[in-house]
């Protein structure tokens, strides 16, 4: 397939350009993986994103991937010739540095959220998250050191490790698991993790949990192989408490953790 005859080239064209919609932007992630000459171009794209000082950059992307609108809603300093992920965490304090393989989590919550911790000491500056409230009087907006009770939350993320499956899910102080990708509503099923794109992309759907914890740890799991809800979870039950389980070699674990109010 060449990429002037796949018709989702104009689809790539459209996300560095902010006019897809949330939907047009999943089917072009989805599509990303099984067409070579469709990530050539994005990889291109990305390329002159990163060598134009004028780029809005990866978090705008993201943002119109959402449906957020306009990226004044995004804090931006950029700077000419800056990396799409170094702009991002230039930009976005909730880009995770690593605390180093296997580094176990605080015995307990960190007050006030911004802790992180990853499984992996390769390519750890490669991936991140990024977590969007969407119940708020404003609108969709980027969540701080907490979120409320009622919020749905919206994500993005940024991979340009190469990792080809994600997981996202939150995990409060009484070991309540609480799954947002992928979606697990019926307890007979077991779906694995969702598989992502490269570099920065949005996961449309806002999703709410009835959270019934005072704190909320968000885990984004990248892997290179595909995990079921009901393995990682038993990882987690056999966790000791304040550690963050191995999901497997080359697993990168992005944690933020929130405070939650009423």
């Amino acid at each position: 397939m060449s990429t002037e005859r796949c018709l989702m080239t104009a689809r790539v064209d459209r996300h560095f350009a902010r006019t897809l919609d949330p939907a047009g932007e999943r089917a072009m992630r989805e599509h990303l993986p099984t067409c070579s000459p469709c990530r050539a171009r994005y990889e291109k794209q990305l390329l002159l994103e990163q060598l134009d000082p004028d780029a809005v950059g990866p978090e705008a992307r993201i943002a119109s991937g959402l449906g957020l609108g306009t990226p004044r809603l995004l804090l931006r300093t950029a700077t000419p010739l800056m990396g799409a992920l170094a702009l991002a965490a230039a930009i976005a304090f909730l880009v995770l540095r690593p605390a180093g393989p296997g580094s176990p989590l605080d015995t307990g919550f960190t007050a006030r959220g911004g802790a992180e911790s990853s499984t992996s000491s390769t390519s750890d500056d490669l991936v991140y998250v990024l977590v969007y409230r969407g119940a708020t009087e404003a609108g969709p907006t980027r969540a701080g050191t907490s979120i409320r009770r009622g919020d749905e939350l919206s994500f993005g993320y940024g991979n340009t490790a190469g990792k080809r499956y994600l997981l996202v899910y939150g995990v409060d102080e009484h070991r309540h698991v609480f799954w947002y990708y992928p979606g697990w509503s019926n307890p007979q099923d077991d779906p694995s993790s969702i598989a992502i794109a490269p570099g920065a992309q949005s996961l449309p759907d806002a999703i709410k949990h009835d959270l019934d914890g005072k704190q909320l740890e968000i885990h984004a799991v990248f892997t290179d192989l595909p995990l079921t809800v009901r393995a990682v979870e038993a990882l987690i039950s056999s966790s000791p408490i304040g550690r963050t389980p191995t999901f497997g070699p080359g697993s990168i674990d992005r944690t933020i953790r929130f405070e939650v109010d009423p």
